[in-house]
């Protein structure tokens, strides 16, 4: 018997997110004041934007895989020694990521991939 659907609102819950796509995760916050910034959203309806989240799911999960892909081809330009394209998509994955928790894994891939590379230097 097929797995009954989450609700719409759960999509962002981590184990929602690693059904989708392994090693995903995320949780959603409506934030509508900030104690240093003041008003951010005040008006924020959490099932507007949970509905608006939910459209945007399969943009998200194809822009993860299309970033994975870049990495898997950075490192396959580092192997045969392509180290000007390996350096050029490292740096624009980083930038990508740079909201990103220094723990995202695939930040930390980068820089770890960053850290040998200056190591080898």
């Amino acid at each position: 018997m097929p797995k009954a659907r989450k609700k719409t609102s759960e999509w962002l819950a981590p184990s929602a997110c690693r059904e989708l796509e392994p090693g995903l995760g995320g949780i959603a916050e409506v934030k509508r004041r900030s104690p240093s910034a003041g008003d951010l959203r005040p008006d924020a309806d959490p099932a507007t934007l949970a509905a608006a989240a939910e459209r945007l799911r399969g943009t998200i999960l194809k822009v993860f895989a299309w970033m994975r892909v870049r990495q898997r081809l950075a490192l396959l330009y580092r192997k045969i020694g392509r180290s000007q394209d390996t350096e050029r998509i490292e740096a624009e994955l980083r930038s990508l990521l740079a909201g990103a928790d220094s723990d995202f894994p695939m930040l930390v891939q980068l820089q770890r991939s960053q850290e040998k590379a200056i190591a080898a230097a």
